[in-house]
């Protein structure tokens, strides 16, 4: 039993991410239409196809940079606070898989771990 990711294992994450987006855009639009003016899920989806068309040029790169791309995409391709906490969770992310080949279960706890901190710390919540 493998029990590590390696880049090919996050390529595949992020591909899965990008079409679930994809698929379920107008569920989270409507999800958000309830609070607010029911973009997030188009939003999103509109965020992800920009990556996904860019992710082949991270394929074989170790998972931190995967994840700092992604992050950087993010940011620079939605606006609002979804851009700024969505790129702040994967660069926050990818910042604790620098250097790493593959990413073993520690890692991976300790990269969530950040990520929710930073979104935190971005937002002043508890």
């Amino acid at each position: 039993m493998r029990t590590t990711l390696a880049s090919a294992d996050w390529i595949k994450i992020i591909e899965s991410i990008c079409d679930t987006l994809e698929e379920q855009k107008g569920y989270l639009s409507d999800l958000d239409g309830a609070i607010g003016d029911g973009d997030h899920g188009v939003n999103m989806a509109k965020c992800f196809r920009e990556e996904k068309k860019k992710l082949p040029e991270s394929a074989g790169k170790e998972p931190g940079i995967i994840l700092k791309n992604v992050g950087m995409v993010v940011m620079n391709s939605v606006g609002g606070a979804m851009g700024a906490l969505y790129g702040t969770l994967f660069l926050k992310m990818a910042k604790e898989a620098a250097g790493k080949g593959e990413i073993d279960l520690q890692t991976l706890v300790c990269m969530f771990a950040a990520a929710e901190t930073g979104i935190q710390e971005m937002g002043k919540a508890k």
